[in-house]
C-alpha cells in the first residue's frame, strides 16, 4: 500500500517554517514506512503558488521549497503512447511526450 500526499498537507506544514525534508520527516512520523507519492495534481498545484506570490523573495522561496522537495522523490515516468502529448509548443511529429506518473518517497 502506499500514501498519496494532498498539496494542503505540504503547504501546511511549509507555511509553518518547515523545510522540505522536514516536511516529509513529519508526515512519515505519523504515517510510518509506508512508500508516499505526489499526484500530478498537487505538483501543478505547488507550482502554481510560485507564480501567485506576492513578491519576487517570495517566489524565490517557494521555488527553492519545491525543488528541495522534489530532490527528495524518485520520479516514475513512462513514454506516452497516445500520440497526442508532444515535447515543446510545436508538437513535432515524432517527438514522444514523457509524463510523470508519480513522485515517490
Amino acid at each position: 500500500m502506499g500514501l498519496i500526499l494532498d498539496s494542503s498537507a505540504i503547504i501546511a506544514r511549509e507555511r509553518k517554517g518547515q523545510s522540505a525534508a522536514d516536511v516529509l520527516s513529519g508526515i512519515r512520523a505519523v504515517t510510518g514506512p509506508e512508500l508516499a507519492a505526489l499526484s500530478v495534481i498537487s505538483v501543478i498545484e505547488l507550482e502554481h503558488r510560485i507564480w501567485r506570490a506576492k513578491s519576487a523573495a517570495q517566489a524565490s522561496a517557494r521555488q527553492k521549497f519545491m525543488n528541495d522537495l522534489f530532490q527528495l522523490f524518485r520520479c516514475i515516468r513512462s513514454p506516452s503512447t497516445s500520440g497526442g502529448w508532444r515535447r515543446g509548443s510545436g508538437g513535432e511529429a515524432g517527438e514522444r511526450a514523457t509524463r510523470f506518473r508519480s513522485r515517490t518517497w
